[in-house]
Parts: structure tokens; sequence; C-alpha cells
């Protein structure tokens, strides 16, 4: 499994971890998906995600938690 991460892989890393936060699941759960799309391992896209895309999409990780927080206290009815 190559370690090297093109500009298409970060973007899809990216992409999934936020949909994975927006839809109320967790960043591992969104690793654990895009490791298989990519034939690498959840723990290689988790620390790619945390220590270079992360920093790059840090307005869109802020509005997708605030979307998870919005819809899980939407669906607790408070």
């Amino acid at each position: 499994m190559p370690d090297t991460f093109t500009r298409e892989q970060d973007a899809l890393l990216a992409e999934t971890v936020l949909r994975h936060i927006r839809e109320g699941s967790t960043a591992i759960a969104a690793f654990e998906e895009v490791a298989v799309v990519m034939n690498k391992s959840a723990s290689t896209c988790g620390y790619r995600w945390n220590n270079t895309v992360r920093h790059n999409y840090r307005g869109a990780f802020r509005l997708a938690r605030q979307k998870r927080y919005e819809l899980k206290y939407a669906n607790n009815g408070s």
C-alpha cells in the first residue's frame, strides 16, 4: 500500500470525512470507508487527515461539526 497521496485522494479523503461528520458519524468511520477505496490502511488515512488535509479544510470542518450538532439536537427534540 503506497503511503503517498494524490491531490484527488486528498480531496476524496476530505469529502468523505466531512460527509461523515455532517451526517453524525465519526472521522474514524470515514477513514475506514475511504481506506478501502484508496487501498490504504485506515490509520494511514487518519494520519494524512490529521497532519495534512484537515488544515486545508478548517472552515468546512467547523461547519460540518455544527451541522452534526444541529442534527443531533433536532433528532432529540431539543
